[in-house]
């Protein structure tokens, strides 16, 4: 993998730690009574629990793809004031947003996320909720004071905007949490919303803040939403397939779920997600962006997430007299 690759990723988690320090909170999997537990004086319980779901462990994917979009296109992500490191950390600031809404009793009922308590567990249902809104709102302030032209700022909060909406990530999570999916169109909408839209808006503001627009913005945002559609589904595969320890958070949640794996089985699921990442590809070249970079992040994304995993293969049984 190319070393700029690596260097991106080691430079957000360091500015995210920066900002946000080191975990605080419950660092177990038992469940508190958090709801009850005092505040200590002068300490805003947000503020912690916001902390708190940024500063785990994390692939931080989304404001990684978003710096390297940014140096795909020749702008150097370090430059002025910080520029993408802090457009990267917005992205990843909703991304924990919606996490730990996620692993909410009312959503997932998750008790794991990142390898440690889920921040409900941590810091109360009602703490957690408006972390996620304060998060949220933090996320649009770092935007605003983004050290980037102001009609590319303007984009990237729209970008981020519609990704968060009821067109993106909640009324995707709606979607999920309802269980109407039945088809595999039905599926396809639910991740291209819940997951797909985020990664779209990563790629399109790192697009916007390089002033690239017209139709290659457009291919890199199908880009980030066929790699965020792929992720989704090799998601699911270790959902179905891995383990707490490999994943670091709960599996089996999507028990009752139609899925991908329910409907085609594990082996086409794997070969359907792949199809994603292979178009996710061509759109980046057709993009005329420098492709090296992001391809190599991608490949190594899928070959780390395919091995959280272990599916079923068929075993191919030979017959009597066959050799």
């Amino acid at each position: 993998m190319p070393a700029a690759v690596g260097e991106a990723g080691a430079a957000l988690r360091a500015h995210i730690a920066r900002l946000y320090g080191a975990r605080a909170g419950v660092r177990g999997g038992a469940r508190e009574d958090a709801e009850n537990r005092p505040a200590e004086a002068g300490v805003c319980r947000v503020r912690e629990a916001m902390r708190y779901s940024l500063s785990a462990p994390g692939k931080m994917v989304r404001g990684h793809l978003l710096l390297l979009t940014m140096a795909a296109w020749g702008r150097d992500w370090s430059s002025g004031l910080g520029a993408g490191l802090e457009l990267a950390r917005a992205v990843e600031v909703v991304h924990a947003a919606s996490l730990i809404v996620d692993d909410l009793p009312a959503m997932d009922d998750a008790a794991l996320r990142r390898g440690v308590a889920a921040t409900h567990h941590a810091f109360g249902e009602a703490t957690t909720i408006l972390a996620s809104i304060a998060l949220i709102a933090e996320a649009f302030e770092v935007i605003a004071g983004a050290d980037i032209d102001a009609a590319a700022r303007a984009q990237a909060a729209v970008a981020l905007g519609r990704a968060i909406g009821p067109d993106g990530m909640a009324g995707g999570q709606e979607r999920d949490v309802a269980g109407t999916a039945r088809t595999e169109a039905d599926v396809a909408l639910v991740h291209a919303m819940k997951t797909g839209a985020l990664f779209a808006a990563a790629v399109e503001i790192g697009t916007v803040a390089a002033g690239i627009e017209g139709p290659r913005r457009w291919l890199m945002s199908d880009f980030g939403m066929l790699v965020g559609k792929a992720f989704q589904e090799f998601d699911d595969l270790i959902d179905a397939f891995g383990t707490a320890e490999q994943s670091g958070k709960d599996v089996g949640q999507d028990g009752g779920k139609v899925t991908f794996v329910s409907l085609q089985g594990s082996v086409a699921a794997e070969r359907h997600a792949l199809g994603h990442v292979q178009l996710a590809l061509e759109c980046l070249a057709a993009s005329g962006a420098r492709e090296d970079e992001l391809e190599a992040f991608v490949l190594s994304l899928v070959a780390t997430m395919r091995s959280r995993y272990r599916i079923p293969r068929p075993v191919t049984r030979l017959q009597r007299g066959a050799c």
